[in-house]
């Protein structure tokens, strides 16, 4: 799925072209991705899977080269643009597990007692799985979709 270039109206009034999103829903294979990671990763990232699969009810989509996506939803930007987004998901980047859209679902309580995270605005960071209690990452992820 290629997603056009819209056209938006700079604070000038002039019409500015914008840049495609990078970062769309396509049609690779989310087993092939899975697969090829490195086998601590894709550990993580199968039982990550799972959850989030079993969370929302959807099958891994993916995003880009690097993210799987589970639902859909609209992201909506400061300059009033939108895109197709997803509900939930992660990425096995380099220095970290990231998974986005799963805060909402994160009470203080929760994150005290998840273990090793980070946060930005709206992703949590975990280095592996073993660095924190797993099921309070999956009892997140739950609540995620019902926030």
């Amino acid at each position: 799925m290629k997603t056009p270039a819209k056209k938006t109206k700079s604070s000038k009034g002039s019409k500015v072209a914008t840049k495609a999103l990078k970062t769309t829903p396509n049609d690779g294979s989310t087993r092939a991705f899975l697969q090829g990671l490195d086998a601590s990763k894709r550990a993580d990232c199968e039982r990550i899977d799972g959850w989030m699969r079993g969370a929302t009810g959807a099958v891994g989509v993916m995003y880009g080269k690097a993210i799987v996506g589970y639902g859909t939803s609209t992201i909506r930007y400061a300059d009033g643009r939108e895109a197709p987004w997803m509900k939930m998901g992660f990425a096995p980047r380099k220095q970290a597990l990231v998974l986005y859209g799963v805060l909402g679902g994160a009470s203080p309580e929760h994150l005290a007692r998840l273990g090793k995270h980070t946060k930005g605005k709206g992703c949590l960071y975990i280095k592996r799985l073993a660095d924190i209690d797993a099921e309070v990452l999956a009892a997140i992820i739950r609540a995620a979709t019902r926030a």
